[in-house]
């Protein structure tokens, strides 16, 4: 018995069918590859976005934390400003200026990056500043800071729009008169005797055999990791394996303050714990300048 072969092929309707399915496959499939490109690079950009906003933050912490913020009338001696400068690449630059008696003196570049926004704003004793990356005019990332000011002078208010062309003036401790009293114009007492002759108080003995010393940072050595040194009257800890010609400092991921209490300078690893206004916190991720009281994703509560 012969089998039978059919020869006929397919019909037209079943190529029609065929192209019609593989032509929504294909559409499928294209969709799949378009949305998770897309994906890809919003996630791309917003990390590179997050990288540039604390980088920036860094920078701002490091010139106006021990600083003395001035305003435009009070620019006398030796003084520095911060602004925005945008590149004819579209980038911007965080540029910084020294002056001498209003003249130019020196022009530093901190640091390049695609950020849209940067303002400050000054009550009493804290800069809460905003970092904002835009894309397209949409807000892609936004990084809140707080700077507590060190310098007893900063009791001005400040609110400026670094992105508007306005710029912040600020002079370093060492430049200023710095007194407990911002409306005391009295010159400093370089007498030993105390005011109205009045006898001077013994010193207290303190106790420093419990204070542990660590060895003193040396340029050109390379430090391990969780190494604590001391550098200009402060300790700080090595936290990253690279950044070996890093002074401790300058870079504060690198090298972070070695403190219990919490530093809004200081950039935070995931695990580290601080105290806080007497309460004690664990960080969830890589963070800097991010207020463990407020910031709950940033930090949780050890009960």
């Amino acid at each position: 018995m012969k089998n039978k072969h059919n020869n006929r092929g397919m019909t037209l309707i079943e190529v029609l069918l065929s192209i019609a399915i593989f032509a929504i496959v294909l559409q499928v499939g294209y969709s799949m590859f378009f949305s998770g490109n897309k994906s890809f690079i919003i996630g791309s950009n917003r990390g590179h976005a997050q990288q540039d906003a604390r980088i920036v933050a860094e920078h701002l912490n490091k010139e106006l934390r021990y600083s003395s913020i001035l305003s435009d009338s009070n620019l006398t001696g030796r003084y520095f400003s911060i602004e925005i400068v945008e590149n004819e690449d579209g980038t911007n630059t965080l540029n910084k200026t020294e002056y001498d008696t209003g003249a130019i003196k020196e022009e530093k570049r901190l640091v390049n990056g695609t950020w849209d926004i940067i303002q400050l704003k000054k009550t009493n004793r804290i800069i809460e500043a905003k970092i904002v990356i835009e894309e397209n005019n949409n807000t892609i990332y936004s990084l809140p800071l707080s700077i507590p000011l060190e310098n007893i002078n900063n009791a001005s208010s400040l609110d400026i729009d670094l992105s508007n062309g306005e710029k912040i003036y600020f002079a370093l401790a060492e430049d200023t008169y710095i007194t407990n009293n911002p409306n005391d114009d009295d010159p400093p007492n370089d007498n030993n005797n105390p005011p109205n002759n009045e006898e001077p108080e013994e010193p207290e003995e303190s106790d420093d055999s419990e204070e542990e010393v660590y060895q003193t940072w040396t340029p050109g050595v390379i430090y391990s990791i969780n190494t604590i040194v001391s550098h200009n009257g402060r300790n700080y800890k090595r936290r990253t394996t690279w950044g070996d010609s890093e002074v401790p400092g300058d870079n504060f991921q690198v090298w972070q303050e070695y403190s219990d209490i919490w530093l809004s300078y200081n950039v935070y690893f995931e695990g580290d714990v601080v105290l806080h206004e007497g309460v004690r916190y664990r960080s969830k991720q890589w963070n800097t300048g991010m207020n463990p009281s407020t910031v709950d994703w940033a930090w949780q509560k050890i009960d």
